[in-house]
């Protein structure tokens, strides 16, 4: 792989955690901190928290702000006075969904607009693929790239398998995305 193609993907990440070590903070069996940090809805706090060290993010201080789980700093010089927001998702085992947690679940609807909406009210999204947990994948995409999905049908209202998400998100197979390897 050639600079440019390293540089191009110097925002993504291995995050490698060592699950004894864990497991040993939380008094729990090593074989648990796995399970649970592979499950979407135990995972997505720490994923904030993640995310936000490794961009340098501001977590959102409401957990129910519309649309967001961090902020760019409001001292980046190229954005001016302007706050853009991220929002953190899991990438799990059955996959990712963009839109708002409003919309997903047992007896909740969403319509193609409710997706585009809940893309539109964040800049980034931070992509937290947890899948091969006790090493996850970081990954930033850009609001217009999953605009442009959902316009041209590639993502839709059940959203993505692991190898949809790398393929229609960076034009390649997950084995050809170089990651930035961080142990923590």
């Amino acid at each position: 792989m050639n600079t440019y193609e390293k540089n191009k993907y110097e925002y993504m990440f291995n995050l490698v955690f060592n699950p004894q070590k864990i497991a040993d903070a939380l008094w729990i069996a090593p074989e648990d901190v796995i399970t649970y940090l592979t499950d979407g809805r135990v995972a997505a706090k720490f994923a904030e928290i993640w995310v936000s060290n490794l961009y340098g993010l501001n977590l959102a201080t409401n957990s129910n702000e519309k649309g967001s789980d961090a902020f760019l700093p409001t001292d980046v010089p190229m954005l001016g006075n302007d706050t853009l927001s991220a929002s953190v998702k899991t990438l799990t085992k059955s996959g990712i969904k963009f839109q708002m947690s409003k919309f997903v679940g047992s007896g909740r609807t969403c319509t193609k607009d409710d997706l585009l909406n809940s893309i539109l009210e964040a800049y980034l999204m931070a992509v937290v693929d947890i899948i091969d947990f006790p090493n996850v994948l970081v990954t930033v995409v850009k609001q217009k790239t999953l605009v442009k999905a959902v316009i041209n049908g590639n993502l839709t209202l059940t959203g993505w398998n692991r190898e949809k998400y790398y393929l229609h998100s960076f034009g390649r197979d997950l084995n050809d995305i170089y990651f930035k390897e961080m142990p923590v």
